[in-house]
C-alpha cells in the first residue's frame, strides 16, 4: 500500500493542526506554508489557520494578504469571519 500525495497532505494537515493546539506554532506554520497547491482540498482551510498564525506571530500585512486572497476566492470556509477579521484589521 502506498498513501497517495493527497492522503500524506491530509496527515500534514492535521499534524499542522494538532501542533497549534499545543502551541508548537513556527512547526504547524512551517508544515501549513508547505500545503499550498491550490488543488489541495484543504485549501481555504490552510489559507485560514496560516494567516491567524501568521496575526499571532505580529505579520499583519502578510496575514491580510492571506485573508484577502481567502475572501476574493469566494470560499465559503469562514466566509463571514473571514470579513469580520479583515474590516477588524483595517483591511478593505
Amino acid at each position: 500500500y502506498t498513501e497517495s500525495s493527497d492522503a500524506k497532505d491530509e496527515v500534514r494537515f492535521y499534524q499542522a493542526m494538532s501542533l497549534m493546539q499545543i502551541d508548537s506554532l513556527s512547526q504547524a506554520e512551517r508544515i501549513l506554508t508547505t500545503l499550498n497547491s491550490p488543488d489541495f482540498d484543504y485549501a481555504d482551510e490552510v489559507s485560514w489557520y496560516r494567516a491567524l498564525l501568521l496575526l499571532r506571530n505580529g505579520q499583519e500585512e502578510e496575514a491580510i494578504d492571506a485573508l484577502t486572497e481567502l475572501k476574493d476566492k469566494k470560499s465559503f470556509f469562514k466566509r463571514e469571519e473571514v470579513e469580520a477579521l479583515l474590516e477588524k484589521l483595517g483591511a478593505k
